[in-house]
């Protein structure tokens, strides 16, 4: 897989590659993708389709490195799959903010900025049973919790690593409307 990815990313290409999910049924659909972590871990993006024999309803649960996740209800409808339903957007403001973007919360006490890799971030601020792109993607989704409190969080990509930048910011400039973004820290 990281061959692949690095070809992929050397070419400036998208590759889809299909797998199929394990029989075995858990909570977390990206668990049931086959083989091993290392599938999830080296994409930038995964895709579930959940659907049961004969439905022609399915859920579509994709996830990106530090995007916010979606969950789209599709219908199959003359040979094609069609949308139905955007469920992530319309649950957006009432996900609890989680653990670990919590725990970021209380690591930022006291302190002005911080800048590294999701992995410094996990050993720094004590969340040891994190995965970095679980952490970067609970950031992402939560960047506005994050902001209501003070917090600005941004990324930035290089060749060999995403460097996640907090950022603390007076009561009152929380606006974000002149950095380019339009609300969007990536």
């Amino acid at each position: 897989m990281s061959a692949l990815k690095k070809l992929a990313d050397g070419l400036g290409l998208a590759v889809l590659l299909v797998h199929h999910q394990r029989k075995m049924d858990d909570p977390d659909p990206f668990n049931t993708v086959s083989g091993t972590n290392g599938i999830t871990g080296a994409v930038d993006t995964t895709m579930v389709l959940d659907r049961r024999r004969g439905d022609k309803r399915a859920l579509l649960k994709v996830t990106w490195r530090d995007v916010i996740e979606r969950e789209l209800v599709l219908e199959f409808n003359d040979c094609r799959w069609e949308l139905s339903e955007d469920q992530s957007v319309e649950h957006e403001e009432e996900r609890p903010v989680p653990r670990e973007v919590l725990e970021v919360i209380r690591f930022m006490d006291g302190r002005l900025g911080w800048a590294g890799t999701a992995t410094e971030l996990i050993a720094q601020a004590g969340l040891s049973d994190t995965q970095a792109a679980r952490l970067g993607r609970k950031l992402t989704e939560h960047s506005q919790a994050l902001l209501e409190t003070g917090i600005r969080y941004s990324t930035q990509r290089t060749a060999s690593a995403r460097t996640i930048f907090l950022e603390r910011v007076a009561e009152g400039q929380f606006d974000d409307s002149s950095d380019g973004n339009d609300g969007t820290f990536l």
